[in-house]
């Protein structure tokens, strides 16, 4: 019989799928990775993960091939046991838990994916075994944060952001302004028509407002973490010492339920606050590791 697996989910495919009451097969990523022992769910987890997805939750029949949607913190625990049993491991690889951090990022930063754990040995999300609670999660990650961004630890960490979001607004510019200004400017020639004057300026409007919160969203962000403090595109550095609380804004997938985070606010008494963006970081996994270890409040509010 095959150890239990993990597999990489499209939520918008399984959606589709479970609306049209299609059999789950385009949802599922190709790769599948099969667990060793001390990544199977009954010696991670002593229950249920909390906000898990269960097959049953998606009104699929209770059977064998019974899955489990995680979310990335989930996944998390199994990469870490996996990890602290490295030389024990036979069935997965160190390329395999490479690619696990890569799910567990992309699940984190993405709501459109989630990550299947297969009880290919039967069972189902009720085995019991061990697992460390909420308290002692956030303690193991302070204490690797204190490594990475305190006085013993990494002087910086920079944040990487992607490009893609800078180049798709040129694409929008490129296509929005030139349209506008024709339609303008044809408007104008015809006698400064109202209707016609409008329609030229809705494009170049929109394309503005888009342009300004993509700006906006941009200084406002985390260039990157030192010792000290934290800096922001825009120049605004933010000391340690006046650190505040950090608030996750999340929203709801809504098939599933299941949160994911939209934005990091890293707020400071002085009423600034410094933002991170999961859709636009490379390096997002390195970063919230840092994030979820500040020794201040931790809230989370919906967006």
């Amino acid at each position: 019989m095959k150890t239990d697996s993990l597999k990489l989910v499209d939520m918008m495919r399984l959606d589709e799928e479970l609306t049209s009451c299609s059999p789950l097969r385009r949802a599922w990523g190709e790769e599948e990775i099969f667990l060793d022992h001390w990544g199977l769910y009954e010696q991670v987890f002593d229950k249920r993960p909390r906000e898990s997805v269960s097959n049953r939750d998606l009104l699929q029949p209770d059977e064998e091939g019974t899955f489990l949607l995680l979310r990335s913190e989930h996944v998390g625990q199994i990469i870490k046991s996996l990890r602290d049993h490295i030389d024990e491991l036979r069935i997965t690889t160190r390329e395999q838990l490479d690619t696990l951090e890569k799910w567990k990022t992309l699940s984190l930063s993405n709501h459109h994916h989630m990550v299947a754990y297969i009880f290919n040995r039967g069972g189902g999300p009720d085995a019991a075994g061990r697992a460390p609670d909420e308290a002692a999660g956030r303690a193991g990650a302070a204490g690797e944060v204190e490594s990475k961004a305190g006085p013993n630890g990494t002087k910086r960490l920079e944040v990487r952001t992607s490009n893609r979001q800078f180049v798709l607004l040129i694409l929008l510019g490129l296509f929005m302004i030139p349209l506008g200004s024709l339609v303008l400017i044809d408007g104008l020639s015809k006698g400064a028509r109202p209707a016609p004057l409008m329609v030229g300026l809705a494009p170049l409007v929109i394309y503005g407002a888009v342009a300004w919160l993509f700006r906006r969203a941009h200084v406002r962000s985390v260039k990157y973490f030192s010792d000290e403090g934290l800096v922001r595109n825009d120049g605004g550095s933010f000391a340690w010492a006046e650190l505040s609380r950090v608030v996750d804004r999340v929203r709801l997938n809504r098939v599933t339920g299941a949160k994911f985070i939209w934005r990091t606010e890293i707020q400071f008494r002085n009423g600034e606050s410094a933002w991170l963006l999961p859709t636009k970081i490379s390096n997002f996994a390195e970063v919230y590791e840092l994030v979820v270890g500040l020794p201040c409040e931790h809230a989370e509010v919906r967006a």
